[in-house]
């Protein structure tokens, strides 16, 4: 899956190594708690959906138009 339109580099790495096709080499919760916390404790890096200018209907659709 391609990455989204507002999402980290950071972010987009966690998605992959969850979606990893050998389960042992996917992050553990442990693991996973520790990256994002990394992730929100880095200023001005973050995008919250409060903060995006686009209607998020329009960013839906684009996303389900992508999928077809």
């Amino acid at each position: 899956m391609a990455k989204p339109h507002h999402c980290s580099d950071a972010m987009y790495a966690i998605m992959k190594d969850c979606w990893n096709h050998f389960p042992p080499k996917r992050p553990s919760f442990a693991i996973l708690r520790h990256r994002l916390v990394a992730i929100l404790d880095e200023p001005d890096n973050n995008v919250f959906v409060d903060q995006i200018k686009e209607n998020i209907c329009d960013i839906i659709r684009t996303l389900s138009d992508e999928r077809c």
